[in-house]
């Protein structure tokens, strides 16, 4: 999937996955601020921005399929996912 920006209550949206370099695999997101985000990638990536989407970092989980995200805070997250076997996480 894609990712869109808005500065202006929805009136304008730019794309910030194509600083990603890929798009197939993306399947949750949970932004704590206009600046902090992640983004969930069912491969198994966790993709974080810091800057609000101009540039992301990726992380490998241990997980295989990263179905949905929520971080409260910068340091504390929570991932629905599976693993190879299919066993819930």
């Amino acid at each position: 999937g894609m990712v869109y920006r808005t500065s202006d209550d929805g009136q304008h949206w730019l794309c910030v996955t194509s600083k990603i370099g890929y798009t197939n695999y993306l399947s949750d997101l949970s932004f704590l601020n206009e600046h902090t985000g992640f983004i969930a990638d069912v491969r198994g990536y966790l993709l974080k921005t810091s800057d609000g989407g101009n540039n992301f970092t990726k992380r490998e989980l241990d997980f295989n399929y990263i179905f949905s995200v929520d971080f409260p805070s910068e340091n504390i997250g929570y991932a629905g996912a599976t693993r190879e076997n299919n066993s819930a996480v």
